[in-house]
């Protein structure tokens, strides 16, 4: 064998040996669910010149964030007598160094279509000292224009505004269109540019949260992003039905420090910077407007292992007569269906409620084997026909409601920065629950499940932790 023979036969053997090693090391030492990583693992293993360059780009996760020194979320110590534990599952969540559930709170929901944007509007217009706007996609259309001429005006009137969107979400948002923003004072930042975060490995590490916080007063939050086709009709498409909630009182203030954790990221600077260079700004009066009792879940690369997760089956491990789920996109992990298996072996009543299309043909079908699973188990599985429904609740026994920015999906559970509010007050599940039968009331039986072929089969569980 000559010198030529050896390169093209042995070169590209450590090559390939050596991006797997490179790979697999990675994966090692990610945060991340059994089935997630083996499905990382198996497609480096058979795919690696494929499977690892874009696990490298879009799969890291805490590592990353670790090196980009995010700090862990930091929330105010709860005294015994200011918030006591009124759960399992507020304790759990509290175990995490997480905030504690706190009463006094009020909370509305909304339909996005159906006083969303409004209650958006009046909160923006009733502002006189500080707007935080954090939000996945704030796009340059007749909404997103309208929100930001808000703000502008605003930011115009003395008052500090500060813009936070993600930069895959938020990617086609042209400076042009926050420009008059920033010249009247606003603050503008991206959470991980696109192109940046690509190059170092953060490509999958998205900012979905949705948040917008009043004067530290008042706080609107869900699954709604800021673009029209969220809240009215864009040409012949109706608009998509998604679902936030208004929130007042001291819950708020565990949000605003969200939003301080997530703006000191991507910027660096902290609200004291701001108040030492304009000491007029006021501390925010908080007060106990109503009796709901609300817990506020952040997740993400942020928090210390999966709170999330672990919120999430102990509600459906809990659950002893009715589980209702409404998502957009359901691709869960072994461990999430597992509890739902055992709810339906158990006799709880699970009802399941997604768009018949969703904008996301992929995952679509990717929902199929799970779906069929469940089915098999009496699973009351409900279809929403001719519109995308893009909201996200649970609702176990009518004693827990959970609402927020995750889908039930790899990349909510256990990628994105997440935020989610748990409310544990019977009135607030009850209104939460008028507002699912009223929106989902043109739900209809699911129609009969195609079986995906073998081969597709095996390619979506693959690739599932993309989704």
């Amino acid at each position: 064998m000559n010198w030529q023979q050896f390169v093209e036969l042995y070169v590209p053997l450590i090559a390939t040996g050596l991006l797997l090693l490179i790979g697999l090391t990675r994966l090692r030492y990610q945060a991340s669910s059994s089935a997630n990583s083996w499905g990382w693992a198996l497609a480096m293993i058979f795919m690696p010149w494929l499977a690892v360059p874009v696990y490298l780009l879009l799969g890291s996760r805490k590592i990353a964030a670790r090196r980009r020194s995010k700090r862990p979320l930091q929330f105010a110590a709860h005294t015994p007598d200011a918030c006591r534990p009124c759960s399992r599952l507020d304790r759990l969540i509290q175990a995490y160094q997480l905030p504690a559930a706190s009463t006094g709170n009020q909370v509305k929901f909304y339909s996005s279509e159906h006083g969303g944007l409004d209650a958006l509007l009046k909160l923006l217009a009733a502002a006189t000292r500080q707007i935080d706007v954090s939000v996945y996609i704030l796009r340059a259309d007749a909404t997103g224009q309208r929100i930001v001429e808000l703000l502008t005006a605003k930011a115009k009137a003395g008052i500090r505004v500060r813009v936070l969107v993600d930069g895959a979400g938020s990617w086609l948002l042209s400076n042009r269109a926050l420009r008059r923003l920033r010249q009247h004072g606003g603050e503008f930042a991206v959470f991980h540019p696109m192109l940046l975060s690509l190059l170092t490995g953060r490509g999958g590490l998205r900012n979905h949260r949705k948040l917008v916080v009043i004067d530290q007063q008042s706080a609107w939050t869900g699954g709604a992003n800021l673009a029209q086709e969220y809240f009215s009709r864009l040409l012949k498409q109706k608009p998509w039905r998604d679902l936030v909630a208004v929130v007042h009182g001291p819950a708020v203030a565990e949000l605003a420090r969200i939003f301080e954790a997530d703006w000191f990221y991507a910027t660096g600077k902290t609200t004291s910077d701001q108040q030492a260079a304009n000491p007029d700004i006021a501390e925010p009066d908080i007060t106990k407007p109503g009796h709901a009792v609300i817990q506020v879940l952040p997740s993400g690369p942020d928090v210390p292992d999966e709170p999330l997760l672990d919120a999430v089956l102990t509600a459906l491990y809990n659950a002893e007569r009715s589980i209702t789920v409404l998502t957009p996109y359901f691709v869960p992990d072994d461990s999430v269906l597992f509890a739902l298996e055992s709810a339906l072996r158990r006799g709880v009543q699970v009802r399941l409620v997604l768009p018949r299309r969703s904008d996301n043909p992929l995952v679509d079908a990717a929902r199929k084997p799970a779906l069929a699973q469940l089915l098999k188990l009496g699973l009351n599985l409900r279809a929403i026909h001719g519109r995308m429904m893009h909201a996200k609740a649970l609702i176990v026994d009518e004693q827990l409601a959970m609402i927020g920015s995750v889908n039930w999906d790899y990349r909510s559970f256990f990628i994105n920065y997440e935020l989610s509010l748990l409310c544990h007050d019977r009135a607030s599940v009850n209104d939460l629950q008028r507002w699912f039968d009223d929106t989902c009331a043109e739900a209809q039986p699911w129609p009969e499940l195609k079986p995906l072929g073998p081969l597709t089969a095996s390619l979506l569980h693959l690739i599932k932790p993309l989704l």
